[in-house]
């Protein structure tokens, strides 16, 4: 998927921001980029502090989360809460995140070929990006934000009270 992307879009560039508990795939990542021609083009951070990390969301234009299986991501809500699209497999928890040509775009978790098209699509237009990623903004501090949790808290406490 990445080689295309990058034939596409030959400015592009990618980091992969945390770790990994798994060496050898890890070293088989990047070894799969060096084969691809693409390693000069990727950056591994490792794990880093949060504020690190909210700096790299902040850099960024696009958040791509490529997933088997989720609970809720926290990257797609802090991507989303920094203002950045989505392009992400619809699988459980993604789905609740990411609105589908609204904040994002979804493709199923086994066809990730289908990613390219949508990455392309947001790499060469920054006002579909920027759209995009104010929709997701204003969706996760509706859907996820403290105050909409501290009275959803409260609600149920009332109602176990009552």
């Amino acid at each position: 998927m990445l080689p295309a992307v990058f034939a596409a879009v030959p400015e592009l560039t990618i980091t992969f921001v945390g770790g990994s508990k798994d060496d050898a795939y890890l070293e088989a990542t990047r070894a799969a980029l060096a084969r691809a021609g693409i390693a000069e083009r990727a950056r591994f951070t490792g794990y880093l502090p949060k504020e690190e990390v909210y700096a790299h969301y902040r850099a960024a234009d696009i958040l791509v989360l490529p997933s088997e299986r989720e609970g809720l991501p926290r990257n797609a809500v802090e991507g989303h809460a920094f203002g950045l699209p989505l392009v992400a497999t619809a699988v459980v928890g993604t789905v609740e995140v990411v609105a589908h040509d609204e904040s994002g775009f979804l493709v199923a978790n086994d066809r990730l070929g289908d990613m390219i098209e949508p990455l392309v699509r947001l790499a060469r237009d920054p006002a579909l990006r920027e759209r995009m990623g104010a929709a997701g903004a204003a969706h996760v501090r509706a859907r996820f934000g403290l105050d909409r949790n501290v009275r959803e808290i409260a609600r149920v406490y009332h109602e176990l009270l009552s």
